[in-house]
């Protein structure tokens, strides 16, 4: 979606059709399915909790974890546990037999029995994906391996099962109380993401990740101003080839459109691609990055206080200070 094409979706992404020379009638296969609407937030977040409690983090997936920068705390606090392999997941999906999974994503029936959607091309742990209260809308999955072209992050839902649902691609908010004191908020993609970078910062500020650079609605800005009536400011932190990718670089400039039309001053963190490819990557490769990125989030509320006009600010050491950007 992100690879620019004549047929542009509503979200700011673009459409590819594929022709190949085979027919339409035998390409197409119709198979249909009885889906349900996602349950309530309460319903969900209650039977996801109890999924994480019938769930074990494997040693495979601890010391991916740990290689990005969580300690053992930020593991438990995130919540992150294995999916189950196509073994164990009959034991899991057991535990639920006797409850109506009705609209809970990754949820399905089969037989007349409740079946959770995961196997081993899932493989992998999920990342709870929380509103602004803290409860779980859904799971991000990511997978251990995957092949040439298949998607690292996949959404654990059962949208092409019979009685199932579609997951959504909700936002996440890591930290959202701290609006309150600061007026600001970094952006960025994806919610493990947010929360290794909230970590490295010493989760001291409120971190939104979009499921992707393109997810977002188009009234996000005013949406975020409801939810958050201190909300002021909004960092955008993409990763670092929206320079040079023009497609993410689209997204971008559409996200600092509804941010900015719903009246937030809006900065935008940038870095050298050989630096990281994303913000937990900066972080997390030079700790030296974490202090000059909090330098930079200070001077941007600062400069927001002055009455200063926001502006696109680099953080790389390489860039040159002037009275238009804040280099770190």
């Amino acid at each position: 979606m992100r690879v620019p094409s004549e047929h542009e979706t509503r979200n700011g992404g673009y459409l590819h059709l594929l022709e190949d020379g085979v027919s339409r009638e035998k390409m197409v296969v119709t198979v249909e399915v009885k889906q349900h609407t996602r349950a309530g937030i309460e319903r969900r977040d209650g039977i996801h909790r109890e999924l994480l409690g019938a769930l074990t983090l494997a040693a495979r997936d601890h010391k991916n974890l740990v290689k990005r920068g969580l300690d053992e705390a930020a593991i438990t606090r995130g919540g992150y546990k294995s999916v189950p392999s196509s073994v164990s997941v009959h034991d899991v999906s057991a535990r639920f037999k006797d409850q109506d999974m009705t609209g809970i994503p990754g949820f399905y029936k089969q037989d007349g029995s409740w079946k959770l959607n995961a196997n081993d091309w899932h493989a992998g742990f999920l990342v709870p994906v929380r509103d602004i209260r803290g409860r779980i809308e859904g799971f991000q999955i990511r997978r251990a391996e995957v092949k040439t072209d298949e998607p690292r992050y996949v959404w654990l839902s059962s949208s092409n099962k019979n009685d199932g649902a579609s997951s959504g691609a909700p936002a996440h908010f890591r930290n959202p109380d701290r609006v309150g004191r600061t007026g600001q908020v970094i952006i960025t993609e994806g919610a493990l993401k947010a929360d290794t970078a909230e970590h490295l910062l010493g989760d001291r500020h409120c971190v939104i990740a979009l499921a992707g650079v393109g997810s977002f609605r188009e009234d996000f800005g005013r949406w975020l101003r409801e939810l958050m009536p201190d909300l002021r400011q909004a960092v955008i932190a993409f990763d670092a080839d929206a320079a040079s990718n023009p497609a993410v670089r689209h997204q971008l400039e559409r996200l600092g459109e509804t941010l900015r039309s719903a009246g937030l001053d809006v900065r935008e963190l940038r870095w050298e691609e050989r630096q990281g490819k994303g913000i937990d990557d900066y972080l997390l490769n030079d700790p030296g990055h974490r202090s000059g990125v909090e330098d930079f989030l200070k001077e941007s509320l600062a400069s927001l206080s002055q009455g200063e006009v926001s502006v696109s600010n680099p953080v790389s050491r390489d860039r040159p200070r002037s009275q238009q950007e804040i280099a770190l």
